[in-house]
């Protein structure tokens, strides 16, 4: 957070802390949130194809047909997965473009920046930062920070070897950071499972049947997709052979019992 304060600045030193370090680190915290929520995708499409192999035991007894609705079903999922992806890398990028803050539950609307604006010394808009970041804390218990220590050790500044005031913008930033960052994780966090739903769950459910009857429910392809395994046909084999021997038996028994010695 310092090394960006710093690179923010520049050689002079500035009087407020300049706006574009909490918009950089902003963008790198927020950018980070793509890869889980595409991982999120990914664990229900497993989940899917995990339904769609318990559902293929029911015609277990034709292979063709198993293996011909499992390649239909997977491309059909994979397919659902592409405007789904669009969708929440558009989202991350709709956040990356611009940083709002002037909404309402970042510091008030930016009544706090309005307010920083109008003093006449540094020191005031430090104070008014740090207990605007106070303030704001309390509203957010319930939130988690992100994570601000993966900065290699080899770039990151000592806080023994800074100054007072340079230690107060770090804070502030900080605190920035970690409202602003949370605001953004509550509206991902809702809008993410909405997007899984209507792009896949909901589509899967309404398409996927017709979907089906439309590749398969072919005259032409009855006699591919219903012919049965060779196991298959061993057994039933087996089991006529087993049905003549016991009808057999069942006769010659009947036989015993009608006979009546003369």
């Amino acid at each position: 957070i310092r090394t960006t304060i710093d690179n923010a600045k520049g050689p002079r030193s500035a009087l407020f802390i300049p706006e574009q370090a909490f918009e950089m680190l902003v963008r790198q915290q927020v950018s980070r949130l793509e890869e889980p929520c595409l991982k999120c995708c990914d664990h229900v499409l497993d989940e899917l194809i995990k339904i769609c192999e318990q559902s293929e035991r029911e015609v277990a007894r034709y292979p063709n047909l198993r293996r011909k609705v499992n390649e239909h079903v997977r491309k059909l999922l994979h397919d659902y997965m592409s405007p789904l992806r669009e969708f929440i890398s558009g989202l991350i990028k709709i956040e990356l473009a611009y940083i709002n803050t002037n909404h309402p539950h970042f510091y008030g609307g930016g009544s706090v920046y309005d307010q920083m604006n109008t003093q006449g010394t540094s020191d005031q808009m430090e104070r008014m930062s740090i207990s605007g970041s106070e303030h704001s804390l309390q509203r957010k218990t319930s939130q988690s920070p992100a994570q601000f220590n993966d900065m290699p050790s080899h770039i990151r500044q000592d806080a023994r070897h800074m100054t007072e005031r340079q230690k107060r913008e770090t804070e502030v930033i900080k605190q920035l950071l970690t409202t602003y960052f949370g605001i953004i994780q509550i509206s991902i966090q809702d809008k993410i499972p909405k997007a899984i739903v209507h792009f896949l769950i909901n589509k899967v459910k309404a398409e996927i049947q017709n979907e089906l009857v439309a590749g398969f429910y072919r005259e032409a392809l009855f006699d591919e997709l219903l012919c049965e395994s060779d196991e298959v046909a061993k057994k039933r084999n087996a089991a006529k052979k087993m049905l003549k021997c016991l009808t057999l038996a069942a006769d010659t028994l009947h036989e015993i019992r009608d006979y009546k010695l003369a």
